[in-house]
């Protein structure tokens, strides 16, 4: 088992800091995680842009979760519920695959991921 106060010594940032490292998270990790699926997904000619939207947006939602969980468990027991900025996440993938495809829905998707992981920071109690 891992012991989790190596960790929060090794983590011990700020909202800011969390923030940063989310955004950075989001758009890096993200980027090279979607290139991966594209890379074992199965492109042909028939494969509309609506398919491999629906790929990246899996990947990014996934992403933001996970790392929204990340902060809660770093942090410690005594932080609030991360409920309220993963169901946004939930719900923001759930809205984005009933939008249209466009420019707007695209950037509104990834303003409310980046909202929900800056929700998530802030939510974070410092002991």
């Amino acid at each position: 088992m891992i012991n989790l106060k190596i960790f929060k010594i090794l983590f011990d940032m700020t909202r800011i800091g969390w923030i940063i490292v989310g955004i950075l998270v989001y758009f890096l990790l993200g980027w090279i995680l979607k290139d991966i699926v594209f890379s074992i997904i199965t492109i042909e000619g028939d494969t509309t842009m609506g398919d491999i939207l629906k790929y990246e947006q899996i990947v990014y939602s996934a992403l933001t979760a996970i790392y929204i969980i990340i902060m809660y468990i770093v942090q410690g027991d005594d932080n609030g519920d991360s409920s309220s900025p993963i169901m946004l996440v939930i719900a923001t993938y759930l809205g984005a695959r009933f939008l249209p495809l466009s420019m707007g829905s695209v950037i509104l998707y990834s303003v409310l991921n980046i909202v929900a992981i800056i929700w998530g920071a802030c939510e974070l109690k410092k002991g």
